[in-house]
């Protein structure tokens, strides 16, 4: 394949394929074994044709294999765009956060536009002045313009500078199945994009600034002795209006983002089902040379030297492990039950050695675990299933010694029934935030898998253990590598990372959106009491008390903080229904989360208020009363 080529997309690229045919179980290649259906099928649509149509001539081929193969469960094709299957997982999570990152420039484009209306106050007369000598309306729009154009452009230049380095970040926070995620950077797309949100932003936003400096009172302001910066009533309220726009918009984002912290802290609570800590995991995979009994007496002599290693309380082997994405499903029957094939229980099968439970701390509620005897050449096949399963199969009965037979096996076509030993604790094997699914679990003894992983429960940090694990696998044959080296602190993270790093953008976000807000709410106080100052003044020298201005100052930004924050409660409990199935544990009107955000804002808005209002109390009437 060529350099970069790339099949599947995913983050870490393949570096060789091999064909289906080589993947056997026993004699019997997998390609022809009707039982393989977890393969998945692509294909080349030929010209003209449809999805809809292709999809039709498939629906009826699948129908036609139903009715010829009875016996199995009725199977359905679905047709998907490649690009929608690649990307269609993170689809909605990333228009979510383009629509936070579009929140957060509207905000900071709010305050741009209040700088703009509070310096052109500032240059009322000075723009004044202009127009008297000649200068056009447009001309005043144009030079304003220009100035915002050029405020928008160093902050684009900056933007892009934190930008290389937040796409670092980013690539380090994102989870492994985001696509394409470590071919994101700063391009001649992304730098044609900033320059157009740039010149977009700098026109809308500036445009209405300088529309009203553009229209000067002329008499008024060239009066000797005017004020140079009276602000007119429209002016205020439209300030007033953007701030409210501000407020309303911070209050989307961080509600969003404190429902996807409340359900990230509720993914942190939920009970694996195993014991996380202290526990390191290694991946082996016995080459073809190692037939089944040289891969028992392989594993049975690792266990027994890394269990006598100096810091190692238990060890144990097994196929898949929890929350690896590897799970095997298999359908089973049930001894005396006689059913159609089809409707066989499925169950996620695991294959263990002994010590697998104590090593991952999973309960045994009933029955028996694994012992010698089971690991004897001609022993009675058994079986330890789940407390879902045991439910599900069995619920008004004990399960142990029932007989099922999972339909998995080293020959195909063979699968032993098994005697039920034991009943262990439910396992969240497919996520923290998925229901448990019905397990079952054979001794690796008796059904001898090439790949398998290690398990270590250790008295120090997993991490030291891992050279002397190498070792220990190295002596018994030094051609084999350790894969995949986590602890199962670092799987049960990797279960949550999604989650995690939507939580993490998206409360960035929010926390951005909720500076610039109470930025915006400081300035825009801040500008009204300078505006006011020699009102102030006469207030205070008629006598006013000093808390009273106080009051009057906060009043007013505590009235546009609320406005707001009305609005954004009233579109945010619309709009967080757009990320109903990304929270756990929490709903899209989570009564906490709507409470508690808007007294945070709230509060903030209150400090941003009071600083100003300080200052207006605290002036003296005689410098007021002097005041330009």
């Amino acid at each position: 394949m060529p350099v970069g080529s790339q099949f599947p997309v995913q983050r870490t690229p393949v570096e060789f394929w091999t064909t289906i045919a080589l993947d056997t179980q026993g004699p019997t290649p997998m390609t022809s074994q009707r039982g393989a259906g977890y393969l998945d099928v692509l294909a080349r649509v030929k010209p003209q044709v449809t999805i809809e149509t292709a999809q039709t001539e498939m629906a009826g081929i699948q129908d036609g294999l139903n009715r010829q193969y009875p016996e199995n469960r009725p199977k359905g094709i679905s047709l998907v765009p490649e690009a929608d299957a690649v990307v269609g997982p993170m689809r909605q999570g990333l228009f979510i956060l383009l629509g936070a990152v579009g929140l957060v420039l509207l905000i900071a484009c709010a305050n741009l536009s209040n700088l703009l209306l509070a310096r052109a106050t500032t240059r009322h007369k000075e723009i004044s002045v202009r127009t008297a000598l000649g200068a056009t309306r447009w001309m005043i729009v144009r030079q304003l313009l220009a100035e915002s154009a050029l405020l928008a452009t160093a902050g684009a230049a900056a933007g892009l500078g934190l930008a290389a380095w937040g796409i670092k970040l980013l690539t380090t926070l994102a989870p492994g199945d985001l696509p394409r995620i470590t071919e994101s950077g700063i391009n001649l797309q992304v730098l044609l994009f900033t320059a157009f949100v740039a010149v977009l932003t700098s026109v809308l936003f500036g445009l209405v600034p300088a529309l009203q400096a553009a229209k000067p009172e002329l008499a008024a302001s060239l009066k000797e002795g005017g004020r140079s910066g009276t602000e007119t009533l429209t002016r205020s309220r439209l300030r007033s209006a953007l701030i409210v726009t501000e407020t309303a918009l911070a209050m989307i984002l961080l509600v969003g983002s404190g429902l996807l912290l409340r359900s990230l802290l509720g993914l942190g609570r939920v009970d694996p089902g195993f014991a996380k800590d202290h526990v390191i995991t290694f991946g082996l995979d016995l080459p073809g040379r190692y037939e089944h009994p040289q891969r028992v007496a392989f594993y049975r002599s690792l266990l027994e030297q890394v269990r006598a290693t100096p810091g190692v309380r238990s060890a144990s082997a097994a196929f898949p492990l929890p929350l690896s994405a590897g799970d095997v499903r298999t359908t089973l029957e049930v001894e005396g039950r006689p059913m159609k094939q089809s409707e066989y229980p499925v169950t996620t099968f695991h294959i263990i050695d002994r010590d697998y439970f104590r090593t991952l701390g999973i309960p045994l509620l009933s029955g028996r675990t694994f012992n010698v005897q089971d690991d004897a050449v001609g022993a009675i096949p058994t079986v330890i299933i789940s407390q879902r399963l045991a439910r599900q199969i069995f619920p008004e009965e004990d399960p142990i010694g029932r007989r099922i037979r999972p339909n998995i096996s080293s020959d195909p076509g063979d699968a032993p029934v098994r005697v039920v030993v034991g009943v262990v604790g439910a396992v969240k094997a497919e996520g923290l935030g998925a229901p448990s699914v019905p397990e079952s679990y054979v001794s690796y003894a008796q059904l001898p898998f090439a790949p398998m992983s290690v398990v270590v429960r250790t008295e120090i940090a997993p991490a030291n253990m891992v050279p002397t694990l190498t070792s220990e696998v190295q002596s018994l044959d030094n051609a084999l590598p350790l894969l995949h080296v986590k602890t199962l602190d670092e799987y049960v993270d990797d279960s949550v990372v999604g989650t995690r790093f939507e939580t993490f953008l998206l409360g960035t976000f929010g926390v951005l959106a909720f500076v610039l807000t109470a930025v915006g709410l400081y300035g825009v106080i801040s500008y009204a009491v300078v505006q006011r100052m020699r009102e102030m003044g006469i207030r205070l020298a008629l006598g006013a008390d000093r808390a009273a201005i106080l009051g009057l100052v906060v009043k007013k930004g505590m009235l546009l903080a609320s406005l707001g924050a009305a609005i954004g409660l009233a579109a945010a409990s619309l709009l967080t229904r757009l990320i109903a199935n990304l929270l756990f544990g929490v709903g899209p009107a989570d009564p906490l989360t709507f409470i508690c955000v808007p007294l945070a804002l709230i509060a903030v808005a209150m400090l941003a208020s009071y600083i100003p209002a300080r200052r207006a109390a605290g002036v003296d009437p005689m410098v007021a009363l002097r005041y330009e």
